[in-house]
């Protein structure tokens, strides 16, 4: 994907330079689904929340330690998918 990004961005930079008015739609997917995985991680962030309030109220402790061990692998997503965000506003 790093590859077709670059091929995408060379092309836009040639047509710029030629005064061709040219957007990759590569380029708009990636952005669109990079935002679409953001808002996906909200919703598994509040659907963790209420799953670990019903193991609460009902003393489930195994799946309130799992949870937590998938909360924590969503935090590492949610991470890559802000960099991800910050390096595509850059570009």
């Amino acid at each position: 994907m790093k590859r077709m990004f670059s091929i995408s961005e060379l092309i836009e930079n040639a047509c710029k330079k030629c005064g061709i008015d040219y957007k990759s739609k590569h380029k708009d997917k990636v952005i669109n689904d990079a935002v679409r995985l953001g808002k996906l991680i909200m919703d598994l962030k509040i659907i963790a929340g209420e799953i670990e309030e019903i193991a609460d109220r009902h003393e489930i402790e195994g799946l309130k330690g799992i949870l937590h061990k998938e909360a924590f692998r969503i935090d590492e997503i949610d991470h890559e998918l802000i960099r991800l965000s910050q390096r595509l506003r850059r570009k």
